[in-house]
């Protein structure tokens, strides 16, 4: 079964809420994303589907919240395989005649609470006998999991294993006791599930050894078992197995890792156990053809790792309906815009409204579209794009220097921009829009670009690309008093601001051959890449084939004419640039520049901050090279000695906001 369709009168702070219709899943599972902000409603609605089903199945739904007075409506959806079987019922009765016939031609049925203006009330008799129906073959007959729900207060605390759980296994596996736990409080279902895991692999390999033994006697017996949960684990975390360790009886869950340690399961960070313990609730209730709700899927999780469950979920198990509620954007940006429904509650009336991705405006698609979900951030009068090597450093930084703009500008981290001289076209796109309820801004790094390419860049986007002065955003971290202070007291490392300039100086000048050739690069992929074989729009609406589809040879012959006019002027330029000695002309220009910005402060500028900093840390043994903890520690002082922030900086900012 699957949710068709949800209507709420009042739950909790929602009311006149409805969601749906949602189409049945196909062979692999579909998701439905609940997205937005904290206290929206998201988990009060995964709340209330979890309420509804747990009763269309009898199962105790248990919940830390209390629930007032609530009215809505739920339908319930069949699939083909669910009709197939249905169709073959034997009525006991009139009502169940009837409901059968209704259930036949509708494919779906209601559960009301307290919902009078719903199906379910209308006719109750009907709507009550096609649930019985249900619940005899789907449930009682055919062993169908409903499916379940994993609350988000999800812990993983060390656990101690009960031996005597080693002959409860009988218990462990049945389909009542399993689908006691669907509903439960996510404390309660991890017990449970380790437990049943240690039992499990105990009696797998007894499983195993009957088989063995059996097959050795020539005796035939089922096949041979799988170790299911074990495949698992090594799917999601290459590399990882149980391990079995001579014991009489077991005692732990043990893990065996990719360096050969073997550890408690206990052990395993929360991120992978948040992972394994979500795939065995898919393998251990057997769901296929069920709803599952999951609130927070993304709880412990590195995007990658968030990323990697959602593909895993949908896989594991077909004709799944999984419901996630979430407001992490590797999730949304994987679900994809038509699976996503955004709940946040109303300014005016603070109650929560609902918006199908897809109903959004031309303009919010427009955004969502071009950079993912990850990318999102929010609206505000004014969106900046941030588009570099490490955006989301620079978003972190203007949000920790400028808070006072944090309600009426958002930072969007973009990227792209790496080793490119040209701005992506549909950010462009955007720039150029007048949405008339916010602007768009780019803020970009100035990599190795002359004054030239500067210009030429600010031209595209007329007074809306701004590019910095500086190589990267790390270069306006190059505050050597701010340094200094961090690296005494916050390193214990003390020294002073001239002895932090004289240390950066001095790796400047180790790394100078190194920015001279990837100058030299940058430069020619620009000047290189600049002449292209494009010859506009010649020829756009003029028809090239007779009504017979033969090419009208005068035509194609003006247009071959064109590019090959254009290919011999893009050849000569190129050839020019890179004739020897136009190119020598060339690379001592850029090895002047380098030079001058040694024996002055404008290496500060030209050279790659990010580099500096991570050398000067591993140098200066302060923490790993690659450690955020020195850059993070120097945002923060900065940002808390406002008279030392780079006039550059506050000027672009300020030059947004009086933007007319």
């Amino acid at each position: 079964m699957y949710i068709k369709r949800i209507d709420i009168n009042k739950y909790r702070h929602l009311e006149n809420v409805k969601l749906g219709p949602f189409s049945s899943p196909s062979v692999s599972s579909e998701m439905v994303v609940l997205a937005g902000p904290n206290g929206g409603g998201k988990s009060s609605i995964l709340e209330l589907i979890s309420s509804a089903l747990s009763n269309a199945w009898s199962l105790t739904w248990q919940m830390n919240r209390s629930q007032p007075t609530s009215s809505f409506e739920v339908q319930l959806g069949l699939l083909p395989q669910e009709i197939k079987l249905i169709s073959d019922y034997q009525p006991v009765n009139e009502a169940e005649e009837e409901g059968l016939d209704v259930l036949m031609s509708k494919k779906y049925y209601c559960r009301g609470f307290n919902y009078p203006e719903g199906e379910h009330a209308n006719n109750s008799k009907v709507q009550n006998a096609m649930h019985q129906i249900i619940q005899k073959v789907l449930k009682q007959k055919n062993h169908s999991s409903l499916g379940f729900h994993l609350g988000s207060d999800r812990v993983y605390e060390k656990e101690q294993f009960q031996n005597n759980n080693i002959f409860q296994y009988p218990q462990f596996t049945s389909y009542d006791y399993i689908w006691s736990y669907a509903y439960q409080n996510p404390s309660n279902q991890y017990k449970d599930m380790f437990q049943f895991l240690v039992t499990w692999r105990f009696h797998y390999y007894k499983r195993l050894g009957q088989y063995h033994h059996f097959n050795k006697k020539e005796t035939s017996i089922e096949e041979e078992p799988i170790d299911e949960y074990g495949m698992i684990l090594e799917k999601v975390f290459p590399g990882y197995q149980f391990y079995d360790k001579e014991e009489a009886s077991p005692t732990d869950l043990f893990i065996k890792t990719p360096s050969g340690d073997i550890i408690p399961f206990s052990d395993l960070s929360s991120g992978e156990k948040e992972v394994f313990f979500t795939l065995c609730f898919f393998q251990r209730h057997n769901v296929e053809n069920a709803t599952i709700s999951i609130d927070e899927p993304e709880l412990h999780l590195h995007p990658s790792l968030a990323r990697q469950l959602i593909r895993t979920i949908q896989d594991i198990k077909s004709g799944n309906q999984i419901w996630l509620a979430t407001h992490n954007s590797e999730i949304l940006d994987e679900a994809g815009r038509e699976k996503i429904w955004f709940i946040k509650r109303s300014q005016e009336t603070n109650l929560a409204e609902v918006i199908h991705s897809v109903d959004e405006k031309d303009s919010l698609q427009a955004l969502r579209d071009l950079f993912g979900y990850s990318g999102y951030i929010g609206l505000a009068k004014k969106m900046v794009f941030l588009e570099g090597d490490n955006s989301s450093l620079d978003r972190r930084m203007f949000n920790r220097l400028f808070p006072q703009f944090s309600r009426d500008l958002k930072f969007i981290p973009a990227s792209g921009c790496s080793q490119l001289e040209r701005i992506n076209s549909a950010i462009l796109t955007l720039l150029e829009s007048n949405l008339g309820y916010c602007e768009f801004f780019l803020i970009r790094d100035k990599d190795y670009m002359d004054d030239e390419m500067v210009t030429a860049q600010k031209e595209k986007g007329k007074e809306k690309i701004i590019i910095l002065n500086r190589h990267e955003i790390e270069n306006y971290l190059l505050n050597f008093d701010i340094i200094a202070k961090v690296q005494t007291e916050i390193f214990s490392k003390p020294i002073t601001s001239e002895e932090v300039r004289e240390k950066f100086h001095i790796i400047a000048k180790k790394i100078s051959g190194q920015v001279l050739r990837d100058m030299v690069t940058y430069r020619m992929f620009y000047y290189i890449n600049a002449n292209n074989l494009s010859i506009g729009k010649c020829f756009q609406n003029d028809e090239m084939m007779d009504e017979n589809g033969e090419w009208i040879g005068g035509k194609t012959t003006q247009l071959l004419e064109k590019f090959q006019e254009k290919s011999s002027s893009t050849s000569n330029e190129v050839s020019s640039l890179l004739e020897k000695d136009n190119f020598q002309r060339f690379y001592e220009k850029c090895k002047k520049e380098i030079k001058e910005s040694l024996n002055s402060d404008r290496w500060i500028d030209l050279f790659p901050g990010k580099e500096l900093l991570q050398l000067y840390s591993k140098e200066n043994e302060i923490g790993k090279s690659n450690n955020p903890i020195f850059i993070n520690s120097i945002i923060r002082e900065y940002s808390s000695q406002k008279e030392k922030i780079n006039s550059d900086l506050l000027k672009y900012i300020e030059d947004i906001m009086a933007y007319p």
